[in-house]
């Protein structure tokens, strides 16, 4: 029926001239346009490992310069170094050059401390032997000299800034007056430039310290200086007093006399245990029975394996004596060098 009625009307529209209409027609479908194709998802950069200053610092449970693990095994003429004669002191840095030898030195105040009875104004660092004057830049760079030779060798400065009973500023052993902490932060802007370098807050704190102060001083060298490791000497125990000072101290420097091979191996390797990375451990002032010394020859160098076994490091302390032979010398050289390159191999 449709297509009749089509044809009549196309009929229709011929008869009377007129075009049949054109269909339309159908719209060509437009192109789709190709899917833009997924960029990849970049990978993340991956930060830089930060290069290791090349200051000695405790990381990883350690001493490091760089990558390389540092060992201490020492010599220690400690309350008398800045008291010698000059000539004595250049004989003395000589031998630590030549071996590598970390040496202890105190700024010993003269106004309190073992050496305080030699009072050697030309070794005191203070203008004009006060403390209320300031510190006296001529002696200061006296001092970085035979510093600089030690850390040209390699060799550790075990840099004390308080000895026993020296409280030049106050006898409250709490207390930081202003003059101290300008004594601090100038020792610590004067030397923090050294590679091998340790500050050792005080020699047996608790005579001149409260616990709350040895961690504000601390604090005032970590301020100034991100890098070197920060220690502090007790009186006699295994037992570190700081143990949980973080990045402020992280240097035990023991003392604990009267003791042959067999107690120091004891002692040693509790220590290091208890430390569980957070510290260094270093036997820095310990007599051998029978001797006001650590000793020398066979009965130091046993004494000095076991520190080194155990994980830690160790000062021969002599009390004011400067005696080691160079067999000994030599012998902590090797001993310290192996147990750099075992630690290194891993």
């Amino acid at each position: 029926m449709t297509d009749l009625l089509k044809k009549l009307i196309d009929y229709i529209r011929n008869a009377l001239g007129i075009d049949s209409p054109k269909p339309k027609p159908k719209p060509k479908p437009k192109p789709s346009l190709p899917k833009p194709t997924p960029k990849p998802t970049p990978k993340p950069t991956p930060k830089p490992k930060p290069v290791p200053t090349d200051k000695l610092t405790f990381r990883k449970g350690g001493l490091f310069i760089g990558n390389s693990p540092y060992v201490i095994v020492g010599a220690g003429d400690p309350e008398d170094f800045l008291y010698l004669p000059k000539s004595k002191q250049r004989r003395i840095v000589n031998k630590c050059v030549k071996y590598r030898i970390p040496l202890v030195a105190y700024l010993t105040m003269t106004h309190g401390g073992d050496a305080a009875w030699q009072d050697r104004d030309d070794m005191n660092p203070y203008r004009k032997h006060n403390p209320k004057l300031g510190l006296d830049p001529k002696k200061l760079n006296y001092f970085n000299l035979l510093f600089q030779r030690l850390d040209s060798a390699g060799a550790a400065i075990i840099l004390n800034l308080y000895d026993d009973e020296a409280q030049p500023y106050s006898k409250n052993k709490n207390v930081i007056t202003a003059q101290e902490k300008k004594y601090i932060e100038g020792i610590v802007t004067r030397f923090s430039h050294l590679r091998h370098l340790i500050y050792m807050i005080a020699e047996e704190f608790q005579e001149i310290m409260t616990h709350s102060k040895v961690v504000r001083v601390a604090r005032i060298i970590r301020k100034i200086d991100p890098h070197h490791p920060i220690g502090v000497h007790q009186i006699h125990s295994p037992n570190f007093n700081f143990p949980r000072a973080g990045n402020l101290i992280n240097m035990f420097f023991m003392q604990y006399n009267n003791a042959d091979k067999h107690t120091v191996k004891r002692i040693m390797t509790k220590a290091v245990k208890d430390a569980r990375g957070r510290y260094g451990v270093c036997l820095f002032e310990s007599t051998q029975p029978g001797l006001n010394v650590y000793g020398t020859g066979k009965t130091a160098l046993d004494k000095d394996r076991a520190c080194v076994s155990a994980g830690g490091h160790v000062m021969r302390y002599q009390r004011g004596q400067w005696d080691f032979p160079d067999s000994d010398l030599k012998s902590m050289q090797q001993l310290a060098r192996s147990a750099e390159a075992k630690l290194s191999r891993g």
